[in-house]
């Protein structure tokens, strides 16, 4: 697990202590960092330990890389451990997602207009409609970043040196059909929300449950 909670003991009241701010729900828009502050004892009598663990995250069994989409063939399961599925019943699948915490995975707003009544988060500006931020451009490599039909969701990720995958972005939209392109795939651009993403994960982890 990569946090513990403890109870704090009589005699620890004299350490230091990072608390949450009093008015920790109004400041929107603020790093975690920002939202602590340091005082001489811990009123709740609950310590959280965060804990460091070993990378993992962005990694993937070996395997002989092929093909992706056009051409490729179906992936065997467990080779893109983060990639996953967003489905309801009846219909099965809707849209694509990306596993980034435990518990927590990413997908685009537009996936969720048929009204899925489980819980989700979704960033919105402050007139409260739906915030896009979306980065198109063309594909200079020989590794193409194609879209297909139900690919909306699904992360576009980049491998590093080292055998480290990274989510650079979302899929939006495309326009590919079968082996004709006819236009460009469109991907929201992740880096730009990661501040308010490690936000939400840091809320709904360990101050509102």
């Amino acid at each position: 697990e990569p946090s513990v909670t403890k109870s704090i003991q009589e005699q620890e009241q004299d350490r230091q202590w990072l608390t949450l701010r009093s008015n920790w729900e109004s400041l929107n828009g603020t790093t975690v960092h920002e939202l602590l502050v340091k005082g001489p004892s811990c009123q709740s009598r609950s310590m959280i330990s965060l804990l460091c663990t070993e990378q993992d995250c962005g990694r993937r069994p070996a395997a002989r890389m092929n093909k992706r989409i056009l051409g490729g063939r179906t992936s065997r399961p467990g080779r893109w451990p983060w990639q996953c599925s967003l489905q309801s019943e009846p219909s099965g699948h809707i849209c694509g997602c990306v596993l980034i915490a435990k518990k927590w995975v990413l997908t685009v707003a537009h996936c969720f207009e048929g009204g899925i009544k489980e819980p989700f988060i979704m960033l919105t500006d402050s007139a409260g409609q739906t915030f896009r931020q979306d980065i198109a451009g063309k594909v200079v490599t020989n590794a193409h970043c194609y879209s297909l039909q139900g690919d909306s969701g699904g992360p576009l990720v980049c491998e590093r040196p080292g055998g480290q995958w990274t989510l650079f972005g979302l899929t939006s939209w495309g326009s590919v059909c079968f082996s004709k392109v006819l236009g460009p795939g469109v991907y929201s651009n992740v880096s730009y929300f990661v501040e308010w993403i490690e936000r939400q994960i840091y809320i709904h982890t360990f101050l509102l449950n």
